[in-house]
Parts: C-alpha cells; structure tokens; sequence
C-alpha cells in the first residue's frame, strides 16, 4: 500500500484552502453555483488522496492525458501528477521551491516545468508517495520520460503505456493490448480486481461528459461569451480529475470505492473524521455558516452529541443533547450536516 506520507507533504493544504474559497463563496449571494461545487470537488478529489495511507488504499500517480477512468473502474486512488504540482503552485504559491528541487535532479529550464515541478515536488516531499506511476507518451517528450524519474524519486512499480499517435487497425489493436497489460499489472500490485460493468458506466459517463464539453464550447462562442476566462482551467481540471464520475462521487457526501470515497464507510460503519453516536462534539467544533443558518439556538463552548445518519451511514446528523452531554440541545431539524473532530478548524 502507500508509503507513510511525508510530514511535508502539501496535500492537505490544497484540501484546507479549497474549503476555505467553498465558504468564502458561499457567503456571496450572487456568487455562480459552479464556483462553490467546482471548489467542492477538488476538495473531495484530495481528501481521497490525503486519507489513502490511512484507509489502506491503493494510490497510482498518473501522467496526462491518461485513462483514469479504469482506475477508478478498479477503485484505485488516482493522483494527477502535474494537476496537483499546479494546485500547489496556484494555492501555496512554492512553484519556485519546486522548480528549485527540479533543478537540483538535473531538469534543465527548456524541460517544462510542470514536469520540473513536479519532479522537484516529490523528492521535497510535497507530495505523497504512490503505490505506482503510470505514464505515457501524450502528449510530449517530457511526459514520455517523466515518469521514470517519479518512478525512481519513489522507488515504486510503474507502467509506461504506449500509445500510437494514429487510428488505423492495427494500432486499435495494439492499443487494446497496452491497455490489457497495464490493467494486468495494477490487478497484481494493487490486489483490486477490474470491475468492467462500473468501467462501462463511467466510459459511458465520460462520453456524454465529452458531449456536454462540445456543447459548453459552442456556447462559448458568442459575443459577448457567457463563460468567463477562468472557468476554462476549471472546466479543464475537472475533466482531468473526475473523467466519467457521477455527481455523487465528485461532490462531498457521495463518494466511490471501497470506503465510500472522501474517507466515508458504507453501510452504516465508522466514518473517520466523523463522529460516533457517543463522541460529544462542541459547538465551536461546527461550521460557522451551520450555526448562522441553521442552529440559531445553540451556544458555543457548550457540548452535544452526534447520531450516525442511517442512510448508508455517509453523514452525520446533529440531534439533541442527551446523557447530561450539554445544558441545551440542538434543534433537529432533519436536516443533514457533516460534524467536524474537535479542534479542525474548517469544515467537512
């Protein structure tokens, strides 16, 4: 499984700060839908990632331009290697400590410095160490070589997949047997078995995601365009990060795998960072916006309990104080809220 996570690694930082912008959103009436489910969804995509060590999961770092959807047909955790060096660069603004800890491997300034970064990325630290690499050669030079070098900064497995740059048959079929040997080789070292229903799904997902990518494009041709300069890298990371996934895997509270995605547990099991039915939590332990919206009755500094949301055991629901856990008790409202572990100081 995953290597023990570096103390340095940065992962969690991508996942505090994408919650951060979610509220901060949220807090703006006006503010478009899409930016706070957008915000949502990375936050989710890197908490898998951040909680895989933990869980026992498999983690397989990929290049560009590779077929994730059979990784997550296989409920292998995926990390796109040069996304999440540019997440880093965006959030945390370090692009020159990793371009720095590239240079210092030998990667000179004509290389491109996402594959710079991301090399320098790994040997800091910064990132968590994968189970394997998967590479190819898409798009470029660069990414054809990249992955040996992650492959050694790791010291892990790795699969390079061939693929042909033209359509003819014999390159179909060539391809097909790329394919066939790379999921070969991830079924031996991670121990998960390929489930080709749920790869049908999320191929078929993916194809009307393509469709609604060409639709979205066309819109964007007018004038003045309704799509804003910015929502293009979005649009761009979300089909590089959730190819082909329903709604509910992308988004908090759904998830996909073998434990639920975000670190959730099906059937009614532990959630961690959760609470149980008997861990008290303390109002300053819950997200403002919950107690400005929805619990205008609760004190801080006072303590209640948490109950296991009964549908499939996803989320946590806030219900009144009992056991002496409290002098008064939140309103149940029906309503369903992630609860936070005390001392987190952002939400869920």
């Amino acid at each position: 499984m995953i290597s023990p996570e570096p103390k340095s690694s940065k992962i969690n930082a991508i996942v505090r700060a994408s919650r951060l912008i979610t509220r901060m959103n949220q807090s703006r009436p006006g503010a478009p839908k899409s930016e706070a489910l957008y915000y949502q969804m990375l936050a989710n995509y890197y908490t898998r990632l951040m909680n895989a060590r933990e869980e026992g999961r498999f983690v397989a770092a990929h290049t560009v331009f590779f077929p994730t959807e059979i990784l997550y047909a296989m409920d292998i955790v995926p990390m796109h290697t040069e996304m999440t060096t540019w997440m880093m660069a965006l959030f945390l603004g370090e692009q020159a400590d990793f371009l720095s800890a590239g240079a210092e491997l030998g990667l000179v300034p004509e290389i491109c410095s996402p594959h710079r970064g991301l090399a320098g990325a790994f040997a800091m630290g910064a990132l968590p160490r994968p189970d394997a690499v998967l590479w190819s050669n898409l798009i470029c030079d660069n990414t054809a070589k990249s992955g040996e070098l992650i492959m050694k900064i790791n010291d892990c497995p790795g699969f390079y997949l061939d693929h042909p740059f033209g359509e003819s048959e014999e390159e179909k079929r060539y391809l097909v047997e790329e394919l066939g040997d790379m999921i070969a080789f991830l079924e031996e070292k991670s121990g998960y078995r390929m489930d080709w229903d749920k790869l049908s799904e999320t191929v078929a997902r993916m194809d009307r995601q393509i469709e609604l990518f060409r639709e979205i494009n066309e819109l964007r041709k007018a004038i003045p365009s309704p799509f804003p300069v910015e929502g293009f890298l979005k649009l761009l990371t979300t089909d590089y990060l959730c190819p082909g996934l329903a709604g509910s895997d992308c988004l908090p509270g759904g998830g996909e795998g073998r434990d639920g995605g975000d670190g959730v547990r099906r059937q009614g099991r532990r959630i961690p960072g959760a609470v149980s039915l008997d861990d008290p939590v303390r109002a300053a332990d819950i997200p403002d916006r919950f107690l400005r919206q929805n619990l205008p009755r609760v004190r801080r500094g006072q303590r209640y309990r948490a109950a296991l949301h009964p549908l499939g055991g996803r989320q946590a629901r806030l219900v009144k104080a009992a056991g002496g856990c409290g002098e008064k008790g939140i309103p149940d409202s029906g309503k369903v809220y992630h609860v936070r572990p005390a001392g987190e100081t952002d939400d869920r």
